[in-house]
C-alpha cells in the first residue's frame, strides 16, 4: 500500500512539474524589474515590443499582479462596415505595463513575457 501510495504521489508530482514547464514553453522574457525589501515589496516595470502574438507577466512570489497594454497599428484598409480585429497579435507595437505587488519579505521580480 506504500508502494501504491508513493507511486501516486510520484506520479501528481510530475504532472504538477510538467505542467508548469509547459506553461513557460515558449515565452521569451523582454523586460524584468526587481525590488528587494525586509517587508514586502512593489515592483513596476514597461516596455515596448514589437509585433508580438501574445503577452504576459510573471512575478517570483505570490502576491497580486496588474497590468496595461498600449497597442497600435498603422492604416488597415477596410471596407465599409467591416469588422477590423484589434488585438495584440494583430499589432505592430505595444507598450506593456506590468505591477506586482507582495507581503513576502525579499527580493520581487517581475517579468514582461512575449510570445
Amino acid at each position: 500500500m506504500k508502494k501504491l501510495i508513493g507511486l501516486a504521489a510520484a506520479m501528481i508530482a510530475a504532472l504538477v512539474v510538467g505542467a508548469a514547464a509547459e506553461a513557460t514553453v515558449g515565452w521569451k522574457v523582454f523586460a524584468t524589474g526587481t525590488q528587494p525589501s525586509e517587508y514586502g515589496a512593489y515592483v513596476s516595470v514597461s516596455a515596448d515590443v514589437v509585433a508580438p502574438r501574445a503577452l504576459a507577466v510573471r512575478a517570483s512570489k505570490a502576491g497580486k499582479v496588474s497590468w496595461n497594454i498600449i497597442c497600435s497599428r498603422d492604416n488597415v484598409k477596410a471596407a465599409a462596415n467591416q469588422v477590423v480585429q484589434v488585438d495584440v497579435a494583430h499589432s505592430a507595437k505595444c507598450t506593456l505595463f506590468g505591477n506586482a505587488v507582495t507581503e513576502d519579505a525579499g527580493t520581487l521580480r517581475l517579468q514582461l513575457l512575449r510570445r
